[in-house]
């Protein structure tokens, strides 16, 4: 059993729950810090565009292999020891990577450090679950709330961290802040976390390596189609399948194997947990992709600078921290299920403002309010399936839980990053193809615009012009359709929150 010996105590339950939030959110917000460096780094370290995304998608696709092993992991070394093992490891890669003097280090230390980061949400959230199991409702609603405050704010706050760092000192601090955080996590770790029963298993190495080739093709398929054209790239093809048929050949020797297998399918027998599962990938998938999408369009349409971006942005990380503040006093009185609902119609309000109101002449408020309606969303969603995802499982299966819990909301956002993505490319064109039809002289609109400014549609600066005006168009209506498919993805989610109806029998 992996349930954590601890005293009634509260303060050292409380003081445990804000380290594992604060190692859980450093971790986070490092997916997200770098975005907005990438464009110093790549001047730095003499690389392309194209060569620099390496440093995201190596981060992404090793998080995202280790992420599901977190369980095995706990059951060979030890909650304690392997806590110590990732925040050492994290700690000295993020060092590392501040101190990459080429490509080819960077992209390898951020492989590792993504590596070693991948366990520590996983093991915080089943840690905490674990801390609370005979406690309270009340208090275990608590502690959720404290964690989903970190897992859902990090993304926001990443950007603005990376750009103020980068602006006012050096990109390689980006990687250099980690450094104290964790050295002043150790020793708390080692005052107040208590250690767990190692269990000795056989390492099914085959399920393994199945696995990590399915995760990490598919991951890399998800970071770089877009920009390679997708299946008109030999290689986008090859990855492809590749994650086909490994995933295909883990499922059914996963079936077959029962217990025995690397991931626990038997875990997915529980309706709660397999449906939290599929709406925290999906909820991911328009959350991330939007968070992803907003900052380009705040850039590249708006003209703000990436400090001034992340300052607009701010405020969605703040009312989400304050909204799962509310969450244990709603929870005492509405069930999960209805919550969620709510917090997936507010996500399909925020976008449908996005999608009706955001012009290229939009005012920083009319940005504000969107996210803060979306910002307070997250809290409505996160929290209530951190909460249930749990179902009936018994607590020998916490960690191994929370390892599929968190790769599904990672794979998730890659998927929501990656589609949208797709659309605002495929749709770019498509928009410009449609109104740059409407550039002749037998359009009386743009015959009239000419004479008011007094300029000739044989003017080469008048047709740059026109070019220019026609691009800006294309790419907004682009990000609206962008803001359109997140909005329909929120409406369609809605009925399937009402998978979560199913009580919870507790077992602890």
């Amino acid at each position: 059993m992996n349930a954590l010996k601890l005293d009634e105590n509260t303060w050292s339950r409380w003081i445990i729950t804000f380290i594992l939030v604060l190692v859980t959110a450093l971790e986070i917000l490092d997916m997200t810090i770098v975005t907005v460096s990438l464009q110093d780094m790549r001047g730095s370290l003499g690389a392309t565009s194209e060569q620099i995304s390496w440093t995201v998608t190596s981060y992404m696709v090793m998080s995202a292999i280790v992420m599901p092993l977190s369980g095995f992991l706990t059951a060979r070394l030890g909650r304690k020891r392997l806590l110590f093992v990732v925040i050492i490891g994290f700690g000295v890669f993020s060092a590392l990577c501040g101190f990459a003097t080429n490509l080819a280090e960077i992209v390898v230390f951020r492989a590792l450090q993504g590596g070693f980061g991948a366990l520590l949400a996983p093991i915080s959230q089943a840690t905490i679950n674990d801390l609370f199991a005979n406690r309270p409702d009340s208090e275990r609603n608590k502690s959720m709330a404290l964690y989903g405050m970190g897992i859902m704010t990090a993304p926001v706050f990443g950007p603005i961290i990376g750009g103020y760092l980068t602006q006012n000192i050096n990109w390689r601090w980006d990687f250099f802040v980690n450094i104290p955080i964790c050295l002043i996590v150790l020793p708390l770790i080692a005052i107040f976390i208590t250690e767990t029963e190692r269990k000795s298993s056989k390492v099914d190495w085959l399920g393994m390596s199945v696995m990590a080739l399915a995760v990490g093709s598919f991951q890399v398929v998800l970071d770089q189609g877009s920009s390679k054209g997708w299946f008109a790239s030999d290689q986008i093809i090859i990855l492809s399948m590749i994650a086909v048929s490994s995933f295909a050949y883990f499922l059914y020797r996963g079936i077959r194997m029962g217990r025995k297998n690397i991931i626990n399918l038997g875990l997915f027998k529980d309706r709660l947990f397999a449906g939290s599962i599929f709406l925290i990938l999906a909820y991911c998938m328009v959350l991330m992709g939007l968070l992803s999408w907003l900052p380009l369009f705040l850039e590249t349409l708006l003209q703000y600078p990436a400090l001034t971006t992340g300052e607009v942005l701010a405020p969605r990380g703040i009312i989400a921290a304050i909204a799962m503040m509310t969450l244990p006093l709603l929870m005492r009185f509405i069930a999960a299920h209805w919550l969620v609902m709510l917090g997936f119609l507010l996500t399909a309000s925020g976008g449908y403002l996005m999608m009706s109101t955001f012009n290229l002449y939009i005012d920083p408020q009319a940005v504000l309010i969107p996210n803060l309606i979306q910002g307070a969303a997250s809290a409505l969603v996160f929290v209530p399936l951190a909460r249930t995802f749990y179902g009936n499982l018994s607590p020998e299966d916490h960690a191994e839980a929370a390892g599929i819990f968190s790769f599904a909301r990672s794979i998730g956002g890659s998927i929501g990053v990656s589609i949208m993505g797709t659309i605002f490319v495929r749709l770019s064109q498509v928009n410009w193809n449609e109104l740059s039809g409407y550039v002749n002289a037998f359009n009386h609109n743009l015959t009239r615009w000419l004479e008011v400014n007094h300029q000739s549609i044989q003017d080469s600066q008048t047709i740059a012009r026109l070019g220019n005006i026609v691009n800006e168009q294309a790419t907004m209506l682009a990000f609206n359709d962008v803001f359109y498919f997140a909005t329909v993805s929120s409406i369609i989610l809605l009925p399937c929150a009402l998978v979560l109806r199913k009580k919870v029998n507790k077992v602890n």
